[in-house]
């Protein structure tokens, strides 16, 4: 059976979260489906590892990074944002996560 976990995001992980960022099948699912620039993402993201109001973390499947999940609090609830990297799509992970 495959060992599941997830990790927070650093920033060793900004190149990586970016090159799932564009794929055309999340820029589809996403809040906005405009591309992302290299310099817009890296300042997103770093102004997310400092927020007190957003937490992304990695899943990974026998320690290998498949996706994503992002948690955006607002009060008392949270946004739920999720991604799994095209190689790992159609084998159930989103689901499992």
């Amino acid at each position: 059976m495959d060992s599941v976990s997830f990790r927070p995001a650093t920033a060793d992980d900004a190149d990586l979260l970016f090159s799932w960022v564009n794929d055309a099948k999340v820029r589809k699912n996403s809040f906005s489906s405009d591309d992302i620039s290299y310099e817009e993402h890296i300042q997103w993201f770093s102004r997310v590892l400092l927020s007190d109001d957003t937490e992304i973390f990695l899943y990974l499947v026998n320690e290998e990074p498949v996706g994503q999940v992002r948690l955006k609090y607002d009060d008392e609830t949270a946004t739920i944002s999720y991604s799994i990297a095209a190689k790992f799509r159609g084998q159930g992970l989103g689901k499992r996560m």
